[in-house]
């Protein structure tokens, strides 16, 4: 396997090239696929705007690797946890009938 990252002009992605090839069969797969990359105030503007509450940071760290794995883009995690308000519809009573005016 090869794999070619490099940040994007925006700062914002990890534009990813992999190539999988075997010496019997050649190239199996060659992909290129971004990442979006996210930091504290990126994900609390996000949860906001889709409506969630109260984001809480809770911590960041990394996976704990041998040093031989490769830990891609999950080389530093970020905890966050937030509620969203729901409306729920009323539950009418069964056998209750809505009674329109003529």
């Amino acid at each position: 396997m090869c794999r070619e990252r490099a940040l994007s002009s925006d700062g914002e992605r990890l534009i990813c090239r992999e190539v999988i090839s075997r010496i019997d069969r050649g190239i199996i797969a060659d992909q290129f696929y971004a990442e979006r990359l996210y930091n504290r105030e990126s994900l609390f503007e996000l949860l906001t705007a889709s409506g969630f509450s109260s984001p809480t940071f809770h911590t960041t760290f990394s996976p704990v690797s041998t040093g031989t794995q490769d830990a891609g883009m999950m080389e530093q995690r970020i905890l966050v946890s937030a509620t969203v308000e729901k409306a729920w519809p009323s539950m009418a009573s069964p056998g209750a009938e809505s009674k329109k005016t003529p």
